[in-house]
């Protein structure tokens, strides 16, 4: 059952890739909500226009920020795929810590892609 949870989830978020804004899309809303704010001050008519400009704006600066982050991501997937690979020349021991080594700077290279 927890097989076939994680195989759901994984479809649904990717890998959990989306699971958290990154810090491009923090940027993103903030500046999304100075327009919107901006957008305020003008006539009912006006407003509503602006508003969606800013809204198309936001979501096309959103995608980019995925396209970005999905880039990094796989990146590091195939440095990580490069480091097991030499892992396999390991024995034993030597080979688990090759393999938990390689691991932890995927996990820590996937962590610096969701900061930028």
């Amino acid at each position: 059952m927890k097989f076939i949870l994680l195989i759901v989830v994984t479809f649904f978020t990717g890998a959990n890739v989306y699971s958290a804004p990154t810090a491009c899309n923090k940027k993103n809303k903030e500046i999304f909500l100075q327009e919107k704010e901006a957008c305020k001050e003008k006539e009912k008519k006006e407003r509503k226009e602006c508003i969606n400009v800013a809204k198309e704006k936001f979501q096309e600066a959103n995608k980019k920020c995925k396209e970005d982050l999905l880039a990094c991501i796989n990146t590091a997937k195939e440095q990580k795929k490069q480091e097991v690979e030499a892992c396999k020349e390991m024995k034993g021991k030597e080979r688990k810590d090759c393999n938990k080594g390689a691991g932890e700077k995927f996990n820590a290279a996937r962590e610096e892609c969701r900061k930028k």
